[in-house]
């Protein structure tokens, strides 16, 4: 196996030193970023399946609240309606008199021909009056006194069926639905509700259809002397009515980015929508991208809700044009409505911070990435030109070295058999000397350019320490971000205790205003039982105004967490930092060994100059060339072992020489027996030798 030159190994050297380094900090830098995303996506959908809850659960409580608020409302009403009417006397039917009605069955529209006996309160006949224009007794006095609609039914059979002979209930065509009645069967064969109640005694208080419409209604039977159910005393709202201050409050509710919230009925009809866009529509039969019935899903399965429970669906659905993406919803059912509530937003939208992150992160890597590259870069550069212009002079000189020996060597063989002989091999090592000479002035040159190039990388370096501080710089400002963030966090978590503080004075307003109304006595009944609500609701504010700061105070513990992972790996890139500081003090140390290097050339060519003038006066001295040649074969052989030693070092080869192989050639032959005189066996010498021209003109190989 050929060994590594100097250098292969000068390189190999500065790699290693920078890439070890490198890469375990972007392995670092890579897992932290990993880590960080993980964990918002994770937290990101843990806030956003919280967010959702308390949306879907704050309107089922203002449905709650709407619909007691409408219930005593209705009591109250019904309350008043029971005093006008006993206060109009006393309800009778007279038997000697009977009116024809045409009954209409309300669910079916189908028409029956009746005859009932009159019906009288304090004697007086309610009369069959249609025109809403004409005034009607007990009906019409409760509307202006307290809710919308009030209603007289009389009995018409055994069964129970329940005819309206006195309403201020207006049917499709504007008229009074007088002649309309209650059947006590419905059209699917299940008892109705309503009748069932009221024939057992009892009130019925609940939502009911009317007519043509629904009702928050309550139902009271009406006694005759004989404590029969002649009749039911009916009060009702619309529901419509009921709930148009509430749609407009869930229409205005916004869910993250692209969510809402929207109600159906179980018919898959939007009683709210988005934006009020879809109202009326039905949108039972509708599918998502994965051709799911995905309404009929979340009907089923807000009906198969137990009471005060929350359900979550998920379906796909296309998204401006790209592919299905998953949309998530919050279910609660408010069965005094037949309302399904839901609460939608696209998965997507509670991901942001994670994608923020995430090309937090990858902006970071590829800053390092970038910075690290061009470390690399600089730093193989710098290796290859600082190898070659060290390595390359050496091996020129070295070379040089060996050839000059060889020659040495041959020149002091030939001395020893010839003064002549000396003196022109003296003469033309002169001449090899003073190009010799030559060589290493142009060696010279070379080597400040070396050190030029030297100083030029070390300037690549400072520029390569610049940018790793624009990226600690950059992990410096992430930290702050992170504060902010931790910052705002404990902001929301002061208003949320100021929302918990007006809680609590609104529950002590609310409590002010039943001692007041309790004070009032029966006329602050109402009044009494709205403080009574507004207290509950001031209650549940502060409860979830509690729930709300617990929650932001674990998120800013996690915040907290996730700016520790940050300082740490900013800690990692002040490392990195360090290491490429210490790769530029050690380019700036070759460039100022360059410097003396070429300093030592000049000193050298100095030296060879020297020579050049013991040479000349070694030509002269030819007689006394014989004898020091011989001591001068034996030291250039040393010599020559010396710089074959330095010639590996440099090369990663050894050669031992033309020269030396002849020479030992000749030393075997006059060895021999039977030779008494050394033969000749010697090269044809050139006219001039030059060292330096053994040297191929590529010697990249041997770097």
């Amino acid at each position: 196996m050929k060994a590594l030159n100097l250098n292969s190994k000068f390189i190999l050297f500065a790699l290693l030193i920078s890439v070890i380094p490198l890469g375990f900090s972007l392995f670092l830098s890579i897992m932290n970023n990993q880590k960080m995303s993980s964990l918002s996506v994770e937290e990101s959908m843990k806030l956003g399946d919280a967010d959702m809850t308390h949306i879907v659960e704050n309107v089922n409580s203002m449905c709650l609240a709407q619909n007691g608020l409408a219930q005593e409302v209705i009591s109250n009403a019904l309350k008043t309606s029971r005093n006008i009417l006993e206060s109009t006397g006393k309800v009778t039917l007279s038997m000697d008199e009977k009116v024809t009605w045409n009954a209409v069955n309300q669910f079916t529209k189908t028409a029956t021909s009746i005859d009932l006996p009159k019906m009288l309160v304090g004697g007086q006949w309610l009369e069959k009056n249609q025109d809403m224009n004409s005034p009607s007794i007990i009906v019409d006095k409760t509307r202006d006194l307290s809710v919308e609609t009030c209603t007289i039914f009389q009995r018409m059979n055994e069964k129970g069926d329940m005819l309206r002979v006195c309403t201020n209930v207006q049917k499709l065509d504007g008229k009074r639905a007088i002649g309309t009645f209650i059947p006590a069967v419905n059209p699917n064969g299940s008892p109705n509700a309503v009748v069932s109640t009221v024939l057992k005694g009892n009130t019925f208080k609940g939502r009911a259809f009317v007519v043509n419409a629904w009702y928050m209604t309550a139902y009271e039977p009406i006694y005759d002397d004989s404590n029969n159910v002649v009749g039911i005393l009916y009060v009702g709202i619309k529901q419509k009515t009921l709930e148009k201050s509430l749609v407009d409050e869930i229409v205005k509710i916004k869910v993250g980015q692209t969510g809402h919230v929207y109600v159906l009925n179980s018919k898959g009809e939007y009683i709210v929508s988005k934006n009020n866009e879809q109202n009326g529509q039905n949108i039972l039969d509708t599918k998502d991208g994965a051709g799911n019935f995905f309404i009929q899903d979340i009907i089923e399965k807000a009906h198969g809700l137990d009471a005060g429970n929350t359900g979550s669906h998920k379906y796909f659905l296309n998204r401006n044009e790209k592919l299905p993406q998953t949309k998530i919803v919050k279910i609660k059912y408010f069965k005094d409505w037949d309302w399904i509530i839901g609460v939608e937003a696209y998965e997507e939208d509670f991901l942001v911070v994670k994608d923020k992150i995430i090309k937090l992160g990858r902006h970071s890597n590829y800053l390092f990435v970038i910075a690290s590259a061009i470390i690399l870069a600089a730093v193989m550069l710098a290796s290859f030109f600082f190898a070659r212009r060290i390595t390359k002079p050496i091996m020129l000189t070295t070379e040089g070295l060996y050839r000059g020996t060889d020659q040495t060597y041959l020149s002091s063989t030939q001395v020893s058999d010839s003064s002549q002989s000396l003196a022109e091999g003296s003469s033309r090592q002169a001449a090899s000397i003073e190009e010799t000479s030559a060589s290493m002035e142009e060696i010279s040159s070379m080597t400040k350019q070396n050190s030029a190039n030297a100083s030029q990388a070390d300037n690549l370096m400072m520029d390569a320490n610049k940018v790793i501080n624009t990226a600690t710089e950059s992990m410096e400002q992430v930290i702050a971000s992170m504060d902010d963030i931790s910052k705002a966090s404990e902001e929301t978590s002061k208003i949320i205790k100021t929302i918990d503080e007006i809680a609590f004075q609104t529950n002590l307003l609310a409590l002010n205003a039943a001692v007041e109304a309790a004070r009032a006595g029966e006329a602050g009944a109402g009044f009494a039982v709205v403080a009574d609500e507004v207290r509950n609701l001031a209650m549940r504010a502060a409860d979830a105004a509690k729930n709300t700061a617990e929650m932001i105070e674990g998120t800013v513990k996690k915040i907290n967490a996730g700016s520790m992972l940050v300082s740490a790996t900013n800690k990692a890139f002040s490392k990195v930092a360090e290491s490429s500081t210490k790769v530029g003090q050690l380019v700036s140390e070759i460039s100022k060994a360059s410097k003396e290097q070429s300093n030592g050339i000049e000193q050298v060519t100095s030296a060879f100059q020297d020579m050049d003038r013991v040479i000349q006066q070694n030509a002269v001295d030819t007689e006394e060339s014989a004898s020091a040649a011989e001591i001068m074969t034996t030291q250039t052989e040393q010599l020559r072992e010396h710089v074959g030693d330095l010639v590996l070092l440099v090369s990663g080869k050894k050669d031992q020489g033309t020269a030396l192989k002849n020479y030992r050639a000749i030393k075997t032959i006059s060895s021999r027996p039977g030779s008494s005189k050394r033969k000749k066996i010697l090269p044809r010498r050139p006219e001039k030798i030059r060292a330096v021209n053994y040297l191929p003109v590529d010697t990249d190989e041997d770097f």
